[in-house]
């Protein structure tokens, strides 16, 4: 994850939601690379704490999904797999009360099971809103 922009060098998603909970929030698959998926939720006043910046637990929930994703496969346009988070910690950075979240994640390592991953959330001017850190497990189906 680079300190670049977090909208360049994203291949545009085919499949756009991530499901669930996530979906209702308003989190959308943006993109996905070789790197991970990209995501993005545009700030709205439902999402503001009562110090005019967005919520925590969405920033948490942001990562939570990012971090997951990173997890899975993109094949044509797809999702495929299922993951669990077992654990996910957050950073935050700086506020952020207006325009669009962009959250990247990676996986870092890991084996056939259990994997450890990094996710950040920018602004739209690519400033470090949020960075976090995770487990997750994959489901064998």
């Amino acid at each position: 994850m680079s300190d670049a922009a977090p909208v360049q060098g994203s291949p545009e998603a085919t499949q756009t939601r991530v499901g669930g909970f996530a979906d209702w929030l308003g989190v959308r698959i943006a993109g996905w690379s070789e790197e991970g998926p990209y995501l993005v939720l545009p700030v709205r006043d439902e999402l503001i704490n009562r110090n005019g910046s967005v919520h925590g637990g969405v920033l948490l929930t942001l990562l939570d999904s990012v971090c997951s994703l990173a997890g899975l496969s993109y094949e044509d346009g797809k999702l495929v797999g299922r993951v669990t988070a077992v654990s996910v910690t957050a950073n935050f950075i700086a506020p952020i009360s207006k325009g669009t979240m962009h959250a990247r994640s990676r996986l870092r390592g890991g084996g056939r099971k259990l994997a450890l991953v990094d996710g950040e959330i920018r602004d739209d001017d690519g400033n470090l809103i949020a960075t976090g850190s995770g487990v997750i497990r994959r489901i064998q189906d």
